[in-house]
Order: C-alpha cells, then sequence, then structure tokens
C-alpha cells in the first residue's frame, strides 16, 4: 500500500463521507422524489454506475493498463443505469454505492502517483487523481442538494414550476433534454 500524504488523505475522507451521507439519504428517500430534472432513482443509479466505473478504471491505472472508457454521452450512459438498475430497491442501491466507495478507497490507496490523469470517459476532460476526486465529490453534493431542496418545497413548489409533470419525471439530464422528452 502506497504512503498518502496529508491532503490526499484529506480527499479520500471527504470523498468516503459525502458518499456515506448520499447512501444514507438516498437508500431511504422516495425513488419518485424528483428535482425536475431526475428522481432520486436515477440519480442513485447513475452515481452507483459511475462508482463502479471509477473503480475499474483505478484498477486499471494501479495495474499500469490503459482502462477502458466508454464512448456513449453522459445523457445515454446516465439512461443506460437507470435501466440497469430499474429493479434495484433504492436501498441496495444504496449499499452498491458503499461498497463500490470502499473498494475505489482501497485502490486509489495503492496507486503511486496521484498526479496522473484519472480519465472517466472517452473525450471527457483530463484531470489528475487529486483533482477528480473533488469533481467526484462536487457531483455528488450538487445531486444532494437539488433533491433536497425539492423535498422540503414539496409537490406543490414542484407543479407550480413543472405544471406538465404530474406524474414520475422522464429522464432528462440537461434543459434541451428536458424539452424533448415533454416532446415525446
Amino acid at each position: 500500500m502506497t504512503q498518502l500524504n496529508v491532503e490526499q488523505e484529506k480527499r479520500l475522507d471527504s470523498l468516503a463521507e459525502t458518499v456515506s451521507t448520499a447512501a444514507a439519504y438516498l437508500g431511504q428517500a422516495d425513488g419518485c422524489l424528483s428535482d425536475g430534472y431526475q428522481t432520486t432513482r436515477q440519480v442513485l443509479s447513475h452515481l452507483v454506475f459511475w462508482h463502479r466505473e471509477y473503480v475499474s478504471i483505478a484498477e486499471s491505472l494501479v495495474e499500469g493498463r490503459q482502462p477502458i472508457l466508454r464512448k456513449e454521452t453522459y445523457a445515454e450512459l446516465n439512461a443506460a443505469a437507470v435501466k440497469e438498475f430499474e429493479n434495484k430497491s433504492m436501498a441496495d442501491m444504496a449499499y452498491l454505492l458503499l461498497d463500490y466507495q470502499a473498494k475505489l478507497d482501497q485502490v486509489l490507496r495503492r496507486l503511486p502517483d496521484w498526479n496522473i490523469n484519472y480519465p472517466v470517459k472517452y473525450g471527457g476532460r483530463l484531470k489528475s487523481v487529486a483533482d477528480r476526486l473533488p469533481t467526484m465529490e462536487s457531483h455528488i453534493r450538487h445531486h444532494l442538494k437539488r433533491l433536497q431542496r425539492a423535498e422540503r418545497r414539496g409537490q406543490g413548489w414542484f407543479l407550480a414550476y413543472f405544471p406538465d409533470k404530474d406524474q414520475e419525471v422522464e429522464y432528462p439530464t440537461k434543459r434541451s433534454d428536458k424539452a424533448a422528452a415533454t416532446q415525446r
């Protein structure tokens, strides 16, 4: 196992804490709660999917292999994640998220050079491991904040802003996708 410096330890601990918070909240949340763009189920599905990808990529980096990167768009990959995990309970997906986080932590602790590029998708932005972890954490926190805000505000607020969405929201991931989804 590689000896990590204080900053690397902080980044791993911070990501682990954020994932733990997300798993606790999302694992017990109503899967149909929506922030207007994604439901809680959709968010948890894609977080599990991406954490599995992060582990696979990190394992390749530790072993000195070129990681196999997905070529689909983020929207396509997130939609595939929703389909893949559609039969899993929220609690089961939360457990998977925690499990993948534990594996990611173990793998990254074996990585000798945190300055190497840690890609997550073919054609995506290149970032070092040290820079990728805060990005992962920020992404998770962003989803949590949006869903928690939607939960606090309630269905009345949601319907005031999204009056055409009186049932479970489809899977738009960007504003441009939302327009396309409402035309279906």
